[in-house]
């Protein structure tokens, strides 16, 4: 078997046990396979990940860990390592950021990827998605769940997000996507403000030019004063003053990177069932949603902050 390459960038996992019941664990390892672990970058976020990673995969995997620092020239030291040392047939690899998804992509061009907590499109076939996160349609969903009366949402990308926020528009249904897009960030009062009449909610997804540390503090006041609800990507932005976000858990993340390296030991292929309803974290800001004056649904498991 080749190598198994598995992208990540910001994520999540589950308690041990798991799938590998079905597969022969005499022994600490699984037939002796070890997962490599690649991340892009040492960052709180990741560095959860990772333990999260361990924590479901080491009880029957050997798992080892390689930091590319932010840096393609470290990138390809980490690369020439694990060819240096990796069995070829026993050996997984899981990439953790864009960065460590375009390297392993480059440097592994036979072999089979899974990645997640990225924003790349039109990857091959051979590469796989964990899903990291919900869609821009299921958020949208779920939002029209928080606020009943939402018909038009409102969305501020730049350039780089433009192509995935357009094609959410085609694929959502029931409720309006209007996307304002800007080429830098001096550009997004202005859109905020063009929005401000057309829409009943904002969606945030991660991009640097629209919300970053310059730009939070405006953004919620302005959302605030005028008392619409948004939808973002982070629990550290709804603790912020944003309404809500909806996230994957890590520990469904943890857990569907165990089924996918079961699955390859075991089948040399995997195929991502649908995420379920527990997989999910519903995060509302308390505050926020009693000045917005909305109550919560029933049918809803939210974890509320302030």
């Amino acid at each position: 078997m080749k190598y198994l390459l598995i992208l990540l960038t910001s994520v999540a996992v589950f308690s041990a046990v798991g799938v590998f019941g079905a597969i022969d664990t005499t022994g600490a390892t699984v037939d002796g396979h070890t997962v490599y672990i690649v991340k892009t970058k040492a960052h709180p976020r990741v560095d959860r990940v990772v333990d999260a990673l361990n924590k479901q995969l080491s009880p029957f995997v050997a798992v080892v860990e390689y930091d590319m620092q932010g840096s393609y020239r470290v990138g390809d030291r980490v690369v020439k390592e694990i060819e240096a040392v990796a069995d070829r047939d026993r050996s997984i690899l899981i990439g953790i950021g864009a960065p460590a998804t375009e390297l392993l992509i480059e440097a592994f061009p036979q072999t089979p990827i899974l990645h997640t907590m990225t924003d790349e499109s039109g990857l091959p076939e051979r590469v796989i998605k964990l899903a990291d996160r919900p869609s821009i349609s299921e958020q949208v969903q779920m939002l029209s769940k928080l606020v009943p009366s939402l018909s038009r949402v409102g969305m501020i990308v730049s350039r780089a997000n433009a192509a995935d926020v357009r094609r959410a528009q085609r694929r959502t249904s029931g409720v309006e996507i209007v996307v304002a897009e800007v080429s830098a960030p001096h550009e997004v009062p202005q859109a905020l403000r063009s929005l401000s009449g057309d829409v009943q909610a904002m969606l945030f997804v991660r991009d640097s030019v629209v919300l970053n540390k310059d730009s939070i503090e405006y953004i919620v006041t302005q959302l605030t004063s005028s008392r619409r609800a948004s939808m973002v990507y982070s629990e550290y932005l709804v603790r912020s003053g944003f309404f809500a976000s909806f996230l994957i858990k890590l520990e469904s993340l943890g857990l569907q990177a165990e089924r996918a390296v079961a699955s390859i030991i075991a089948n040399g292929r995997y195929e991502q069932p649908p995420t379920a309803v527990e997989d999910y974290d519903l995060i509302v800001n308390a505050h926020a949603m009693q000045l917005l004056g909305l109550d919560t649904p029933n049918a809803l498991n939210i974890r509320q902050v302030n």
